[in-house]
């Protein structure tokens, strides 16, 4: 592997075992990347964000249900009178 020297002058070559330390940090650096675009890539998955989202409120809807089915009954009741009196408020204006 021949590089330019900084300071001007002939190239260095690398020995055995500095161009394998190089091929080492070349493949850290790639992984890294690798890791850093997944990780990247898993953010701006919009989609994926909002499915997770959906997921994790039915899985707590459904434990609390679980837990206390007549407060999440209940509760589901309320807003469905909430919801029923809000429209009902707005077709009569």
């Amino acid at each position: 592997m021949n590089d330019q020297n900084p300071h001007g002058g002939a190239p260095q070559v690398a020995t055995g075992s500095d161009a394998e330390a190089l091929r080492e940090e070349i493949r850290e650096t790639r992984e890294d990347m690798g890791r850093t675009l997944d990780a990247l890539g898993r953010k701006l998955d919009v989609k994926r964000q909002a499915r997770a989202r959906v997921a994790q409120a039915r899985d707590q809807a459904q434990a609390a249900y679980r837990r206390q089915p007549a407060a999440v009954i209940g509760g589901a009741a309320a807003a469905v009178v909430l919801i029923a009196a809000l429209v009902f408020r707005r077709v009569r204006r």
